[in-house]
């Protein structure tokens, strides 16, 4: 096949859109110009581009002097190099519609310089084809010829031609002619007009299917099947198609997902404008091999929260049965076709029970295992920071804290901590510029004693990839990590930080330190500067006191100015090794400043002291029975009732706990008054179940307002025991 084409030489820069159409083979397709004068609107079927300075800018003459870079033309097309303008590109696009593969084509053009500039670039005439009709970048394509100001008589306008062969463009396929000006300034004005091209083309032959005549597959497995043949078709056909199967006859894809066995024949035909060719299609259909259950046969979750477990499994299974054992009570096989475990458990256990799934092909069965845990209910104290560096890194912008679980930590149990301080504004209301972040353990049970460090990532943690959580040595990815704010929890020195369980924050992002906790339970604070004393001291740094929580903090009084890099090492044995206390002697030991470590650098840090962040003893603390009589006074502070610190639990009896006070090392009596501290916690008024005094006096200071309410027997061993009133 051939085609020829005109072309006289002028370059233009406004787009136009469509294409030429090539509708017989030997009839030649031209552009002569006519009316075309350098305006917006170029000739059907043209695009043009140009760079710099009037690049792409027309102009409506023939050119015979100077003017600015740009596009030219007359009833011709002609670009002009001046200044910054250069990279003319005009290009014509043509469409195949000669029904056959054009395979040659002659191409011919006036060529002709208009004006003759102290630049002499040479313009090439290119082409490209392609399926999709999208005209190429700007630059060369491939080349036809080239011209300049030395190709003979182009002065006046000599006619240039090209044979191009050996071709093959398909039917519906296109064609793109470019003329490329390179431009620059002062170049000479070429042009171009009368572009013709004329192709030629060779009809094919019917098609022949060269694509398989035998095609299998498997129930439930999606099928495809691509027709295949030579000679371009324009059209595919399929008959007799079974329930299932689909057809697309611009591409000849047989596809579908079958769900039962079968073998059939289908007829196949490929067209074109010469012929077709028809062939039997042997399809095959098999069943599916026995499903296979795979995935976790061990399943854990967390008693009153909601369990999903999608079983996994091979080959398809269209239903999934119990065969045998038991389901946690509430539990049920709730999408039998598609393997769904969901319920509510509300009963801590171990359940067994095996599933069946199966499909055409057969069954199979595994035995599943469930144990659903009980989250652990954390007290007071049942969690302590051991260990604060707030630039762990040389970014000094990484924070590391280290504390330590004096119960063991069930899955499902989740913590929250937060930099925010207590009444920073308003009293009984909390900070809200800065983090609150969540931990919940997933599968495993961290024991008692056991130090877990979170270690953030530059400028804090703001979503949970910012840190990461180290139990024994490694990082311990059983733990589903959360940010619960917008704000960033970034420690900085004399900071503080408040550990929760349960509860429900609201008004994290007001800005205006209202944030409220309800619901939950504060289990310990701990600051690098001393505790605040009211409400309303305004600052990132500080908090006052969470209520009821005086004997579950820790001030380590920091007195360096640098960044905070404080540890508390064991006064027996700086590794532990040697120390075996209960929760509330080790939160004694904790609460004494003279077993904390001030460190001047991260360096000094990371090597002197106890190393929490690298140690693969776990649990590293012991921690043995509490052994400690709620309600039993010691007396360790002052003779204060109201005061926590007084008491062997180091919490102040209420209404539903038997109090013993008796003698005790300190010869501390128990003192009830009104205006003592903390009394306000407890409405001025000291309750007991039953009041047993055998070795110190009670002594009710005489005012009305001071009350001892007790709602069982009063037991009064004198003469040590004694009330005084």
């Amino acid at each position: 096949m051939k085609f020829k084409i005109l072309f006289f030489t002028l370059l233009i820069s406004v787009l136009s859109w469509g294409q030429q159409s090539i509708t017989t083979s030997g009839t030649a397709v031209v552009e002569n110009f006519t009316g075309y004068s350098g305006v917006t609107t170029l000739p059907n079927n043209w695009t043009t581009t140009g760079t710099g300075a009037n690049g792409n800018a027309f102009r409506g003459a023939t050119q015979t002097s100077g003017a600015s870079g740009g596009w030219y033309g007359n009833n011709n097309m002609s670009y002009l190099g001046s200044g910054t303008a250069s990279n003319g590109n005009a290009t014509w696009r043509l469409q195949n519609n000669t029904g056959s593969s054009i395979t040659s084509f002659d191409i011919s053009f006036i060529a002709r310089m208009w004006k003759s500039g102290s630049a002499s670039p040479s313009v090439s005439l290119t082409y490209s084809t392609n399926s999709s009709g999208t005209v190429p970048v700007a630059g060369p394509l491939t080349s036809i010829l080239t011209f300049n100001d030395a190709t003979a008589n182009i002065s006046t306008g000599t006619i240039l031609s090209q044979t191009i062969s050996s071709i093959s463009i398909p039917n519906g396929d296109y064609i793109f002619i470019r003329f490329l000006h390179p431009g620059g300034s002062n170049s000479d004005n070429l042009g171009w007009d009368d572009v013709s091209i004329t192709c030629y083309s060779v009809s094919l032959p019917p098609p022949v299917i060269t694509s398989a005549l035998n095609a299998s597959g498997t129930v439930g497995v999606p099928f495809s099947y691509q027709i295949t043949a030579t000679n371009s078709p324009t059209t595919f056909t399929c008959t007799s198609l079974p329930s299932g199967l689909t057809f697309d006859p611009a591409t000849g894809i047989i596809s579908g997902t079958l769900s039962a066995a079968l073998s059939t024949t289908v007829t196949i035909i490929a067209s074109n404008s010469s012929g077709s060719d028809a062939e039997t299609l042997n399809i095959t259909i098999a069943p599916p091999p026995p499903p296979v259950l795979t995935g976790d046969l061990t399943i854990t979750g967390v008693a009153n929260s909601s369990l999903t477990y999608p079983f996994i499994a091979t080959n398809t299974p269209t239903s999934y049965t119990l065969a045998s054992g038991l389901l946690p009570p509430g539990m049920s096989l709730n999408n039998p076709s598609f393997g769904v475990l969901g319920f509510i458990p509300n009963t801590a256990g171990v359940y067994d029970f095996t599933i069946t799934a199966t499909n055409a092909g057969g069954t199979s069965t595994a035995d599943f295992r469930i144990i659903i845990f009980n989250p652990t209910v954390l007290l007071p104290g049942d969690l302590a920071i051991l260990a604060v560096n707030t630039s762990a890194a040389t970014s000094s912008s990484e924070d590391e804290i280290s504390f330590v679980c004096f119960q063991d930590l069930l899955p499902g149990t989740t913590i929250y901590f937060t930099d925010n301080g207590y009444e920073r504004v308003s009293a009984g209301k909390w900070g809200n510029t800065e983090g609150i972040v969540s931990l919940t353990r997933i599968s495993t049970t961290l024991p008692k004693g056991t130090i877990i460090t979170i270690h953030s990532s530059n400028n804090g943690i703001n979503n949970p990839t910012d840190f990461t959580v180290s139990t024994c040595g490694s990082i311990d990815g059983n733990w589903a990590k959360e940010s619960l704010t917008t704000t960033s929890f970034d420690l900085n020195k004399d900071d503080q930080v408040w550990f929760m369980q349960g509860g429900t924050w609201a008004n994290v992002a007001t800005g205006n330190h209202d944030a409220t906790y309800t619901g939950g339970n504060v289990l310990y604070g701990w600051t690098d500067i001393a505790w605040k004393t009211a409400p309303n001291y305004a600052s990132t740094v500080g908090s006052t006191i969470y209520p009821l929580r005086e004997c579950f903090t820790t001030d380590v009084n920091n007195a360096t100015t640098s960044a905070s890099y404080v540890k508390f090492n064991d006064p027996d044995a700086i590794d532990f090794s040697s120390t075996t206390n209960g929760k509330l002697d080790w939160i004694a030991l904790i609460n004494n400043t003279a077993n904390w470590s001030y460190y001047n650098t991260d360096a000094d840090y990371d090597t002197l002291g106890y190393n929490y962040f690298g140690t693969t003893t776990c649990p590293a603390v012991a921690v043995t029975t509490d052994i400690y009589v709620n309600g039993k006074w010691t007396g360790v502070k002052d003779t204060n009732w109201f005061n926590c610190g007084n008491w062997d639990t180091l919490v102040v009896p209420d209404s539903t706990v038997d109090v013993q006070v008796g003698d005790n090392i300190y010869n501390n009596q128990a003192t009830v008054d009104a205006t003592a501290p903390f009394a306000s916690y407890f409405g001025n008024i000291a309750t007991a179940k039953n009041l047993t005094i055998t070795g110190e006096k009670v002594e009710v200071i005489a005012n009305t307002n001071n009350k001892v309410e007790v709602n069982g027997n009063v037991l009064i061993d004198a003469p040590a025991g004694a009330v005084d009133m």
